[in-house]
């Protein structure tokens, strides 16, 4: 044993020496290269405006020796000692391994050094402990874009404005700065006029906005493009050579002079829907000369309609982009914005119906477009629109066949909310289908979704009607096949959620039919989590395919908590009703079960026939359970 310990004292003592003898090698070599310059790492220049993004953030509530060798950290990276500096950052992410900004710290050390894999590492995860944490994402998306993943980049700035904070200056900046170098310049003119909104003392907004104005191509009335900037909503009215060149290309398509010109501009506007940079320092028309006021030349007058048709027009674009961003709500404030200057506007009362629509509003989406309906009452788009919102929202298909009627019926050539196409056609047919549906006429409705389907095989909506009338037909396989290809065509966009609610709900039922339990109760899960607030109807039949197959599971308790959960929200569900009262005649409460469905068929008068006649087919049995009520049975 004590040959033992000295031989390994021996060891230690030669080791020892060849550490400190390597030690004594490299502070040569590292003082020589800082001799030649070699050792001197600058730190990589950063963008103006995105400094903050790459920065040391202390170690708050952690290990004091974290927090010390974080500091010592940030002072050597200062110095321009990069090597040192992450040497000390690793030691504070040995000591705080659950620490998101020690990780960030690492990230912006490694790319200081010029070395973005490393970089990337180390966001990602900081990213992996905290999803939303603000540094680690804008630090991914810029070190994404510089690797030229621009779409990463730019999926990953969205998302955190959507989840985390709309309003978010600095994230709204980067998004802006990403579109200009892609040349997205309508785009990131709306990134800045929302930065005017929430900043508007800041003078680099206004600013960058004129930038991606000024490349904006004007076009007339026609959509054509002409020469030309897009004009300022600091000036008084549209250029001069802008003016001149809308004139001229309105006389040349009109073949003469056309009268009152618009512009029509894809550049950004304000959410409020205020168009006082154009009106500021232009006055009114109507004033006289004993108001003080003073008379407008033709064009002028001319240019101060260009300047709010063009505001009109880039509100519009900018409320069409947040709705396809998955933003109905900011979407819907831009509409309002642009009824307030124009109350008949038809492209905005439309949209304002499909955002009132999206979130759920069904009745204030029917009186925007029965407003538009009362202008022209036999407007083929109107009445079709009409048409799909009294479906949708679950009204009685008596109620919506007036509607459908005239739309079949009118001239789409004198529509003022445009339609027509195939486009059109594809919706009439759509329609048709689930209004045939909703009266139990299956071959109708099969015949109509199959033709809307020839029409256009990628149309997401058509295939869910497709499905829909094979499972009410129970081909429940090929039922499957055609939800199938409806999630595909959906594919993973915000505008497209109700759509995959739908589908997901039509495959649960479809597979609780199948007697495929599991299968059913994960697609409805997965139509609950596409709409977790279920606020659609396709959600409460989601809830209620679920229940089922977990009541044929075996489940009843459960089932009936998913029953009750739909018939909170909504007390006259049939479906609910029904099933729930089904539940109670399993588990041997006739009472319950008969009081349930005396209930369901006293009130309700519009009941789909296949709904009757199972509900008095429960009763039946449920009365015949009672000593005292058999006659009644």
């Amino acid at each position: 044993d004590r040959d033992s310990r000295s031989r390994y004292q021996e060891v230690e003592m030669e080791w020892s020496s060849l550490i400190s003898t390597a030690g004594e090698v490299w502070n040569r070599l590292q003082a020589l290269g800082h001799t030649c310059g070699a050792g001197e790492i600058k730190p990589r220049h950063q963008e103006a405006g995105l400094s903050h993004v790459f920065a040391l953030h202390p170690l708050a509530d952690e290990e004091p020796e974290a927090v010390r060798a974080t500091q010592r950290g940030a002072r050597l990276l200062h110095e321009g000692r990069v090597e040192e500096s992450i040497r000390e950052l690793h030691d504070a992410r040995q000591l705080a391994p659950r620490c998101t900004d020690a990780c960030n710290n690492l990230g912006c050390a490694y790319q200081a050094n010029n070395d973005d894999s490393a970089a990337i590492y180390w966001y990602r995860e900081a990213l992996r402990l905290a999803s939303h944490d603000e540094t680690a994402v804008m630090a991914m998306a810029l070190l994404e874009q510089r690797r030229g993943q621009v779409d990463e980049a730019q999926k990953m700035l969205v998302n955190f404005l959507q989840a985390v904070d709309s309003s978010h200056i600095g994230a709204l900046r980067q998004l802006g700065r990403l579109h200009q170098r892609e040349g997205h310049w309508s785009q990131a003119a709306g990134c800045f006029h929302r930065l005017i909104a929430i900043d508007p003392t800041n003078g680099e907004w206004p600013t960058q906005l004129q930038i991606c104005m000024d490349q904006v191509p004007l076009k007339d009335n026609f959509g054509q493009a002409v020469p030309g900037r897009a004009f300022s909503f600091a000036e008084r009215h549209a250029p001069a050579d802008a003016q001149e060149q809308l004139r001229a290309s309105s006389s040349r398509a009109r073949g003469g002079y056309g009268g009152d010109l618009s512009a029509t501009s894809t550049t950004c506007s304000s959410f409020n829907g205020d168009n006082r940079g154009f009106q500021q320092g232009v006055g009114s028309s109507s004033r006289g000369p004993g108001q003080g006021g003073r008379s407008f030349s033709p064009m002028q007058e001319r240019g101060r309609g260009m300047g709010q048709d063009a505001a009109v027009s880039v509100q519009l674009g900018e409320a069409r982009r947040q709705r396809e961003n998955g933003r109905p709500d900011a979407a819907l404030g831009i509409y309002r914005g642009v009824l307030r200057i124009d109350g008949r506007n038809t492209e905005a009362l439309l949209g304002f119906a499909d955002c009132q629509q999206d979130l759920g509003s069904f009745d204030a989406a029917l009186e925007a477009v029965k407003q538009l309906l009362s202008a022209t009452p036999d407007d083929p788009e109107a009445n079709l629109r009409v048409a799909e919102l009294l479906l949708d929202a679950g009204h009685d298909v008596d109620t919506a066949e007036p509607y459908l009627r005239r739309a079949s019926q009118g001239d789409l050539g004198r529509s003022r909310s445009g339609g027509g196409g195939a486009s059109w056609r594809l919706r009439l047919l759509c329609v048709e289908a689930e209004a045939a549906l909703a009266r139990e006429e299956f071959a109708k409705a099969m015949a109509s979704a199959s033709e809307a389907v020839r029409l256009d095989a990628s149309s997401a909506k058509a295939l869910l009607l497709l499905g829909h009338a094979r499972l009410r037909v129970a081909d429940y396989q090929a039922s499957l096949r055609a939800v199938t290809a409806a999630l595909d065509a959906c594919g993973s966009s915000q505008s497209a959620r109700r759509l995959r609610v739908t589908a997901h709900c039509l495959a649960a039922q479809a597979h609780e039919r199948l007697r495929e339990y599991p299968q059913a109760m994960s697609r409805a899960s997965q139509a609950l989590e596409e709409d977790p607030e279920g606020a659609s109807l396709s959600s409460s039949a989601a809830r209620v395919a679920r229940a089922m197959a977990l009541q044929q599971s075996g489940q009843a308790r459960e089932a009936e908590a998913e029953l009750m959960a739909v018939l909170q929200r909504n007390p006259q569900h049939c479906a609910a009703r029904l099933q729930l009262a089904y539940c109670q005649l399993s588990a041997g409460d006739s009472a319950r079960a008969a009081a349930i469905l005396e209930a369901l068929l006293a009130g309700q008068s519009s009941i789909l026939r296949s709904q009757l006649g199972s509900a008095k087919i429960y009763l039946a049995l449920s009365l015949d359970g009672l000593p005292d009520r058999r006659q009644r049975a």
